[in-house]
C-alpha cells in the first residue's frame, strides 16, 4: 500500500514537504529505489524504514515504510493536526488503552487492534469516520459525536467552472477549446469570465468586444460539446466601487465577478465601503477572490469581511473561492465565517488555459476544510437551478 499523507493528504494550502507513507515486507529495497529516482537531487537521511530526499524541484520528500498492520494507524496519525491526534489518544486512553503512530494497544491485556482501515480507527474509538481535511481540531470531534457536522461537499458534486478566461483577454485557448476540455470534466456549463479592459488589464473586454464574444458564445453553444457556456465577465471597479463597464452592458451578463485588481493597500474602511458599494450594483452576483491575496507573495487586502458578509448576505452576492493554488481567496477559514453569515460561495478555477482547469478540486478542498455543504457553493445547481438563482 502507497498513501500521500501529512500537509498534501490533510490539504492545507502551503506545506513545507511531502509525506509518503509505504508498507512492504522488503522496506530497505523500497527506500534504495525511492531514494535513486532521477527526480532526486540529494538525500538528506536514509535509514531501513525512512529516508529525506530533496527533490531536483527543491522540495522535500519523506518516505516512511511501516508495517502492513501499522499502516492505518500511521496513517491517522501522519494526517491530522496535533490537536486532533492529541484528542484520539485521549479517548484511548479513557478505555485504557494506548494509541500511538503505529498501533493501538490494550494496556490491561496487551491485546494489539490492528485496523483494516482509519474507519475501523474511528469506529474503535467510539467516532464516525472524519475526514482528512477536516481534522483539524476546530470542534469536529464533538461536532461528529453530536451528530452535528454536515455533510461537507463532495468533489464530484461541481456541475461547472465559473470563472474561466479566453484568448479574448489573457487566456490561452479559444471559448470552443475550453468547453471540450471542461466536458471532459463531467461539466454541465461554464462561464466565460474574461478580464475587462482597465489600465491594470489592457487586453480586457470593451463594451465593443463583448458583443462580438457574445456571438462566439452563442456559436459555440450550437455547434459545441455538449457543455453550456454562460456569458461572464471578470469586471474590476474603480476607487469608489464603480464597475469597468456600464450597467447597460452589465445587465445582459449571464455572471458578473467584481474584483479589485487595484488599489489593494487602500485603508480598511475605505477598501471595505468600496467593496460594498460594488456589491449594491444589481448586476453584480459574486465577488472575486475578495482578499486579493498572492500566497506567500501578497497579503490580503485590509477589508471587514464581516461587514462585507453581512451586506452580501442581505443583497444576495456571492462570495468567490478562487482556487488557484497561489491565491485560494477566499481562504478555508474565511470561507467558515461566509457560511456562518448566510453567504453562499461560487468555486471557480481562474483558468488561463485547458491544464489550469483541474484547480477547481483545491477550491472544493479549501470549501471542505471549512465544513461548507453542496447547498454552500452555487455551482453543485444544475443549469435550470443556477439560472433562476441569478435571475432572482
Amino acid at each position: 500500500m502507497l498513501s500521500l499523507a501529512g500537509s498534501i493528504r490533510w490539504r492545507r494550502e502551503t506545506i513545507g514537504d511531502v509525506d509518503i507513507l509505504a508498507t512492504s515486507p522488503e522496506p530497505e529495497r523500497i527506500i534504495s529505489v525511492f531514494v535513486s529516482l532521477h527526480e532526486v537531487d540529494r538525500i538528506i537521511g536514509r535509514g531501513p524504514t525512512t529516508s529525506t530526499v530533496i527533490l531536483k524541484s527543491g522540495i522535500q520528500v519523506d518516505l516512511r515504510v511501516v508495517k502492513e498492520d501499522e499502516y492505518f494507524t500511521a496513517l491517522m496519525h501522519f494526517t491530522g493536526s496535533k490537536d486532533h491526534n492529541i484528542a484520539l489518544r485521549r479517548r484511548a486512553l479513557e478505555r485504557n488503552w494506548r494509541l500511538n503512530e503505529y498501533e493501538l494497544v490494550d494496556l490491561g491485556t496487551g491485546k494489539k487492534f490492528p485496523a483494516g482501515s482509519e474507519q475501523d480507527l474511528y469506529a474503535r474509538l467510539g467516532l464516525p469516520y472524519i475526514e482528512p481535511v477536516l481534522r483539524e481540531s476546530t470542534g469536529e470531534i464533538e461536532a461528529v459525536e453530536a451528530g452535528t457536522l454536515p455533510a461537507i461537499v463532495p468533489y464530484d458534486a461541481i456541475k461547472g467552472d465559473l470563472h474561466i478566461h479566453m484568448k479574448w483577454s489573457d487566456g490561452l485557448h479559444t471559448i470552443g477549446e475550453m468547453a471540450a476540455a471542461a466536458r471532459s470534466f463531467g461539466y454541465e456549463y461554464i462561464a466565460v469570465c474574461d478580464h475587462s479592459r482597465s489600465r491594470e488589464i489592457p487586453r480586457g473586454m470593451t463594451e465593443e468586444n463583448v458583443r462580438d464574444q457574445w456571438r462566439e458564445i452563442e456559436q459555440v453553444n450550437q455547434d459545441g460539446p455538449g457543455v453550456t457556456v454562460l456569458r461572464g465577465i471578470e469586471c474590476g471597479i474603480d476607487a469608489e466601487g464603480m464597475p469597468d463597464l456600464p450597467d447597460a452592458v452589465l445587465k445582459d451578463f449571464d455572471i458578473v465577478i467584481a474584483n479589485v485588481h487595484s488599489g489593494l493597500e487602500m485603508p480598511e474602511e475605505q477598501m471595505t465601503k468600496r467593496v460594498i458599494a460594488a456589491m449594491h450594483n444589481e448586476h453584480v452576483d459574486i465577488i472575486g477572490h475578495p482578499t486579493g491575496r498572492i500566497i506567500q507573495q501578497r497579503d490580503p487586502a485590509r477589508i471587514d469581511l464581516a461587514a462585507v458578509f453581512r451586506e452580501a448576505a442581505a443583497l444576495g452576492v456571492c462570495m468567490e473561492i478562487n482556487a488557484l493554488p497561489s491565491r485560494l481567496d477566499l481562504s478555508d477559514t474565511n470561507c467558515r465565517k461566509a457560511k456562518e453569515h448566510g453567504v453562499r460561495c461560487a468555486i471557480g478555477s481562474d483558468a488561463h488555459s485547458r491544464e489550469n482547469l483541474k484547480a477547481m478540486a483545491f477550491g472544493v478542498a479549501t470549501a471542505r476544510r471549512e465544513w461548507l455543504e453542496a447547498k454552500d457553493v452555487i455551482n453543485t445547481l444544475p443549469l435550470a437551478e443556477l439560472r433562476r438563482m441569478l435571475e432572482s
